[in-house]
């Protein structure tokens, strides 16, 4: 990792995630489903924030969608992940309180929120691989597993 903010939202990041699937894994009638599609929102927000600080790109507060476009610019493969859903939680306060919002649902987004985990870390390992071979002088030469 370049850079410590991004090391921290990294393992912020993989906390809730860790989080959301001990979630998923409760039985429906113990489920917080609003508590834990905030989480899978957070978590996203976290772990593109990361991806964005390693590339040296400094986020003010964007949303999701503002995050994956930034993202989408570095690596096109952010282009393949929706967020519609996802971006919006919370922002109509009276879809979070309607069965709408339901197990199949925070599956699917935590089934994104997966994804968006695979490829950032995919894409910091494979940066931080090239960096090793070329010499990475004056970087922190720390094994690749300890980002996820």
């Amino acid at each position: 990792m370049k850079n410590l903010k991004s090391s921290n939202l990294l393992q912020k990041a993989n906390q809730e995630y860790d989080i959301v699937m001990e979630e998923l894994n409760r039985p429906q009638e113990d489920l917080v489903m609003i508590a834990a599609c905030e989480l899978v929102k957070n978590a996203i927000s976290d772990f593109l924030e990361a991806f964005l600080e390693e590339e040296g790109i400094k986020t003010t507060q964007d949303d999701i969608l503002q995050m994956k476009q930034k993202c989408a610019a570095i690596n096109p493969q952010f282009e393949q992940l929706d967020y519609g859903p996802i971006a919006y939680l919370g922002e109509e306060e009276s879809v979070l309180y309607t069965s709408e919002l339901g197990s199949k649902k925070l599956g699917l987004y935590a089934g994104t929120l997966r994804e968006t985990k695979d490829l950032v870390l995919t894409l910091l390992q494979e940066k931080e691989s090239m960096l090793l071979m070329k010499g990475g002088k004056g970087r922190n030469k720390r094994a690749p597993e300890t980002l996820g």
